[in-house]
């Protein structure tokens, strides 16, 4: 009699372990470390900050100037190399170079001493400036009351009386505390302006978000529904849909301008100004005569209507709703997708009908194309200027890092 083989009591375990291994070894991949050093004899440079631009994945450099991200983020990012004295470098990342080894020298930080000669800081600066900071920066909304600026003597501020704008720099990164979403978030600040002529306000920088202790479940729930409340219908939101192609979807409505002449005072223009040439032509009566040709008459309430037809513009500006954006958006062979688009676009979220309309107004100031990444990261960030909702409601009091996941 030919004896059994139970082959598979034995296959399977063994299957399973080469899937985990395999498992395993593709989340060990997604890592990138390295060393930063500086100098031309590449001195260590310890307690550097590496970071992933925007979330909350980074690391500290160790006496010897090394550092280690493990479980690195999918998709494209800039990493942040950031320490106090030096200058900030940049450098972009995408998953597919994991892993990533990199060796980054820093360049110590040069003094601006032409604008400190030229308009020295105000002595008084966060006392005089501090509410316009917070605001411009930090927000007014109500996640606003929940932050703090808990360095706010590393800010200079300079104010310009001719060009009537304040400008604030930082060589420290800034810490706020934000309870109401329950972040600390660690921002090199680049650049702050506030246009008081305009009205306007730019500050760009690259956050890192560390999540906060919870005292206990009640406060963890508050901080995953005020998490939700500030992702949906945010530009993070908005970017991740167009990048998915689910922006209809989600309640995303997309509003363009569109130029139009006007039919009506081109048809009334004929009418008024042909008939009234008729002025200096003859017709023939019924004797036979040639007769001068009258202009024709109109009631009064018709030649009211023509008068204000006429001071009508000669077109008009319509906003049409999108049902595509094949016209604006491209894909690109690494996944990513690019955005451009002249003019102004109106983006309008709703995600129920019986939902408020929440309106905001984007437009490229240069205008040059943005990148979207799937996280809903976009480049660069400077290109895109907002107004409306989301010029109120996009800062720090409602940041989210990129990797956060609304469903997790």
């Amino acid at each position: 009699m030919k004896k059994k083989t139970h082959l598979g009591k034995f296959l399977f375990p063994f299957l399973f372990c080469i899937m985990a291994t395999l498992s395993a070894w593709s989340q060990s991949a997604s890592y990138l470390d390295g060393v930063v050093t500086t100098g031309t004899s590449n001195q260590p440079v310890p307690n550097c900050s590496v970071y992933f631009n925007s979330t909350s994945k980074g690391d500290v450099t160790g006496s010897d100037g090394s550092f280690h991200l493990n479980n690195a983020p999918q998709g494209r990012y800039e990493l942040i190399i950031s320490a106090i004295g030096y200058e900030t470098t940049v450098i972009p990342v995408t998953s597919d170079q994991y892993p990533y080894h990199l060796k980054v020298n820093l360049k110590m930080k040069a003094s601006d001493l032409s604008a400190v000669t030229i308009e020295p800081f105000l002595a008084n600066g966060w006392e005089k400036y501090g509410s316009v900071f917070f605001d411009n920066f930090v927000g007014s909304t109500p996640n606003a009351s929940w932050c703090r600026i808990v360095n706010p003597a590393v800010l200079k501020f300079w104010f310009s009386e001719r060009t009537n704008k304040l400008t604030a720099r930082a060589d420290e990164p800034l810490v706020i505390t934000n309870k109401a979403l329950g972040y600390t978030i660690k921002y090199k600040m680049e650049q702050f302006v506030v246009d008081f002529g305009n009205s306007s306000s730019i500050y760009i920088g690259y956050p890192f978000f560390e999540e906060m202790t919870p005292v206990d479940a009640d406060e963890k729930k508050k901080w995953e529904k005020s998490r939700r409340q500030a992702y949906y219908g945010s530009v993070m939101h908005f970017m991740r849909t167009l990048h998915s192609d689910l922006w209809q979807e989600d309640g995303f409505h997309i509003i363009t301008k569109a130029t139009q002449p006007n039919l009506e005072k081109q048809r009334v223009s004929r009418i008024h100004f042909n008939d009234n040439r008729k002025s200096d032509t003859f017709r023939m009566n019924t004797n036979g005569k040639l007769i001068p040709e009258k202009p024709m008459t109109y009631p009064n309430d018709s030649i009211r209507y023509y008068k204000k037809i006429l001071k009508q513009p000669d077109f008009f500006t319509l906003y049409l709703s999108l049902n595509d954006l094949d016209s604006l958006l491209t894909t690109n062979g690494n996944g990513s997708k690019t955005l451009f688009f002249h003019d102004k676009l109106k983006i309008l979220y709703q995600p129920k009908p019986t939902d408020k309309l929440l309106q905001s107004e984007i437009w490229l100031l240069t205008p040059e194309p943005i990148i979207i990444d799937k996280s809903g990261g976009y480049f660069s960030p400077r290109e895109l200027f907002m107004t409306e909702r989301w010029a109120k409601y996009e800062k720090m009091a409602n940041a989210l890092p990129l990797d956060y996941n609304p469903d997790r």
